[in-house]
C-alpha cells in the first residue's frame, strides 16, 4: 500500500489493487439553435424498385380491391334445392330456376371482364345446375304423360 498525501493508506480491493477514482468530467453545455430552417429533406427512393410499387423486402404489394357480390354461391345452393324438388314437376322451384339462370347468363363473363373475382368459378356452376332445375320437371312431366297414355 502506498501512502496517500494525507498520510492515510487505500483501501485494497478483494482482487489485490488499489481502487481506481473516476473523476467526473464536467458536462458542456450543447449550444441551441433558434430559428433555423429545416433541413432538407431528399425525396425519391434509392431502391429502383421502390418506384414501382415493390415492397422494400421484394414481397409484392396487392392492393385490396372490392368486387361487386353477384351470389353465384346463393343461386347454386338454390339450384341445387330446387333440382331436389323439380323432380315433383314445376312449380315455384321452376320459377326461381328460370330467373336464376337468367342471372347468371348475364355473369357469366365476368372472369375476364374482372380477373380475379372470387365468385368467377361459381358462377359456371350456378348456372349448370340452374338449367338441371329446370329441365329436369320438363322431363318428368313428359315422361308422367306419356305414361298416362299407354
Amino acid at each position: 500500500m502506498q501512502p496517500n498525501d494525507s498520510g492515510k493508506t487505500d483501501p485494497i480491493t478483494p482482487w489485490g489493487e488499489a481502487p481506481t477514482q473516476v473523476m467526473p468530467q464536467p458536462i458542456q453545455p450543447q449550444p441551441q439553435v433558434i430559428n433555423q430552417p429545416p433541413q432538407p429533406v431528399m425525396m425519391g427512393t434509392v431502391n429502383p424498385q421502390m418506384s414501382q410499387g415493390a415492397s422494400p423486402f421484394n414481397i409484392p404489394v396487392q392492393h385490396a380491391q372490392s368486387y361487386k357480390k353477384i351470389y353465384a354461391k346463393d343461386w347454386l345452393i338454390m339450384g341445387i334445392v330446387s333440382t331436389i324438388f323439380g323432380i315433383m314437376g314445376p312449380g315455384l322451384c321452376w320459377l326461381i330456376s328460370v330467373f336464376g339462370a337468367i342471372s347468371m347468363a348475364t355473369k357469366l363473363n365476368i372472369g375476364s371482364a374482372e380477373p380475379g373475382h372470387p365468385e368467377a368459378e361459381k358462377v359456371k356452376s350456378a348456372l349448370i345446375a340452374n338449367l338441371v332445375a329446370i329441365i329436369l320437371p320438363l322431363i318428368v312431366m313428359v315422361v308422367m304423360f306419356s305414361a298416362e297414355f299407354y
